[in-house]
């Protein structure tokens, strides 16, 4: 097989990768600014019936809340020491609908000034949505346990004064761990309850292989 046609099927399999994980590429001139897209890019953003993209049209098409957020993430990728862009924002479609983007990029540098980024877009509104209802089903648990374990706890507590008084210290202390558990078991409900935890927990699931036995 020849040089060019090993470069041929190349592109092919790399066209084929971007077409299946929509991932589009972008470059920024900083100086003018020009801004120039793939054809997945555009549709990404919501521009997909536009010749030709503009950075002014990328952050029209950003929703206004998340607008500031972009911008301030391009300005810290531009610091000194900084170099790497990373940001997430939402974009109205044509059709109405909201997604959530994903962009990436590097700040390229000429005569030790940044002059031009390149980067990529992804839309993740799929994981954000799966995200949102996860966030949504430990809520309601949480919200649903939080009743019966008070309750629990209420009457493990009366349990645990009765059986002290009559001098059975085997019983008490098996009351007195039983009440500890739920003691434990309300600390944790109220972790779990906190959207920070949350976070936690998501970032610990995306860093690590777990594996889940049935019983």
């Amino acid at each position: 097989m020849g040089h060019d046609q090993t470069l041929y099927v190349s592109q092919e399999h790399l066209d084929i990768a971007l077409n299946h994980t929509k991932l589009g590429f972008w470059e920024l001139e900083l100086e003018n600014p020009r801004m120039i897209c793939t054809p997945q890019c555009k549709i990404n953003i919501g521009a997909g019936e536009k010749p030709t993209v503009s950075y002014e049209d990328l952050i029209n098409a950003i929703i206004p809340e998340d607008r500031e957020k972009m911008q301030a993430d391009v300005a810290l990728a531009l610091l000194p020491g900084g170099g790497t862009y990373n940001s997430q924002y939402r974009v109205i479609h044509p059709d109405g609908s909201l997604h959530w983007i994903e962009a990436n990029g590097k700040v390229l540098y000429q005569n030790e000034k940044p002059y031009r980024m390149v980067g990529t877009t992804l839309d993740i509104t799929a994981k954000k949505d799966m995200e949102m209802l996860k966030d949504e089903l430990l809520s309601f648990t949480t919200h649903e346990l939080k009743t019966p374990v008070t309750v629990i706890r209420g009457y493990l507590q009366i349990l645990y004064t009765f059986i002290e008084k009559t001098g059975n210290t085997r019983f008490a202390d098996i009351s007195k761990k039983s009440l500890d558990a739920t003691e434990r078991m309300t600390r944790l409900l109220k972790e779990i309850a906190d959207p920070e935890y949350r976070k936690e927990i998501r970032l610990f699931c995306k860093n690590s292989s777990l594996t889940f036995v049935r019983f």
